[in-house]
């Protein structure tokens, strides 16, 4: 069975699209506040999913996680840029919308050497301002990824965060992947 990653798996959307499609799909989500809502029910109705309740960096072991839930927002690794948020939402108490929690990391090369994955036939990455280092993260694995989707920042980041388009478009060429398209949808990119 081919193999799927969705990782930043957020609300399930775009595991439930590659379920459909019949991958076996591994799905990365830290916020344990949403299983209930969103991964029980395809749990329930898929053999084929797997949800891991860790989120993905190039170094591993436990890092503050910034849960923007209550904002609206997507929640990251880093913290949300408040002049961006300030230009998007202006007047939004950040202290009050956004809880800061420990989460468990892991790297794709340790969880794919784990897993004894081989090949993975589709990568969708969304992680927030973090997704140059996840795809880091696989090391020298990173040949072992045949297609997908990175989502990235626009011009202006919701994050504070280093892992910028320009830089993941570099990060895949060097890498010898072709870029098919590039998307731009609101403040993030798709590549």
């Amino acid at each position: 069975m081919k193999i799927a990653l969705d990782i930043g798996s957020h609300d399930g959307r775009d595991s439930l699209r590659l379920l459909k499609e019949g991958y076996k799909v591994y799905a990365f989500e830290p916020l344990k506040n949403r299983y209930e809502e969103f991964f029980a029910p395809i749990e329930k109705n898929y053999d084929n999913f797997t949800l891991l309740q860790v989120g993905i960096d190039k170094e591993p072991g436990l890092k503050k996680f910034n849960d923007n839930t209550r904002l609206g927002t997507i929640s990251s690794l880093y913290e949300l840029n408040t002049s961006t948020v300030e230009e998007l939402w202006p007047g939004q108490d950040l202290d009050k919308h956004i809880t800061v929690r420990e989460i468990l990391c892991i790297t794709l090369f340790d969880f794919c050497t784990y897993a004894n994955i081989d090949k993975i036939e589709y990568l969708h990455c969304d992680t927030q301002g973090n997704d140059l280092n996840v795809l880091e993260s696989l090391g020298s694995k990173i040949n072992i990824v045949e297609k997908g989707v990175v989502e990235s920042s626009g011009e202006r980041s919701l994050y504070y965060s280093n892992n910028s388009k320009e830089d993941i478009i570099k990060f895949l060429i060097d890498n010898k992947f072709k870029i098919d398209r590039e998307e731009y949808r609101g403040h993030s990119h798709n590549t």
